[in-house]
């Protein structure tokens, strides 16, 4: 509720966001980390950077890891569980999470079960995240040229991404400080299938 104290006038702007980024960007770099994806920095020792290095780094709710589970529990007000096929958000507020725990029932607000597609579109986006490449399977080709080929053909203008027909995308490495940008292109509730409000990027 505090966050509510705020409009977005207290805020810096985009170009202050950027300029707040390359400047930490730079400072870590010059102390031996490496950049390996949206906000994330490590050392050449650590195992998440080698991770990133074999192509082996995940990504969850809380951010990049070295681990890969079907099973994700969130545990608290407001954490999210993944069980692999479905999404449950627990309560928002200390007083209904706590009231469901002493009733003896699961204290979760809302879920969502994945369909075939949102599991297929959600393996392509964290490709991108991760890895910075995706290969489409055929069936979803048809798919990404009608809903995201204006978006995408503007990426690859801009020199954000290698396009292959609609088969396949490949990050460019000035296209990595936009991730969040290009995965929003083949977001297909970012598209228009579902209103859903998301944190903005850059």
């Amino acid at each position: 509720k505090g966050q509510r104290l705020f409009d977005e006038n207290d805020l810096p702007g985009p170009a202050e966001k950027i300029a707040l980024y390359y400047k930490g960007r730079e400072l870590f770099t010059k102390n031996g980390y490496t950049d390996i994806g949206m906000d994330h920095f490590a050392l050449p020792n650590d195992e998440l950077y080698k991770a990133h290095q074999e192509g082996r780094m995940h990504r969850n709710f809380m951010g990049y890891t070295t681990q890969n589970t079907s099973m994700l529990l969130g545990l608290g007000v407001s954490s999210i569980s993944d069980t692999g096929s479905a999404f449950a958000q627990n309560n928002k507020t200390i007083h209904t999470y706590y009231e469901k725990i002493r009733a003896g029932e699961l204290a979760v607000e809302k879920g969502y079960f994945l369909s075939e597609e949102d599991l297929a579109f959600r393996k392509y986006i964290l490709n991108l995240i991760c890895r910075g490449f995706v290969r489409f399977a055929p069936e979803h080709q048809l798919l990404i040229e009608e809903r995201s080929a204006e978006k995408l053909e503007d990426l690859e203008n801009d020199g954000l991404i290698e396009l292959n027909g609609f088969e396949s995308i490949k990050v460019t490495a000035r296209g990595r400080n936009f991730i969040r940008n290009i995965c929003s292109a083949i977001d297909q509730y970012q598209l228009g299938k579902q209103e859903t409000k998301f944190s903005k990027a850059i």
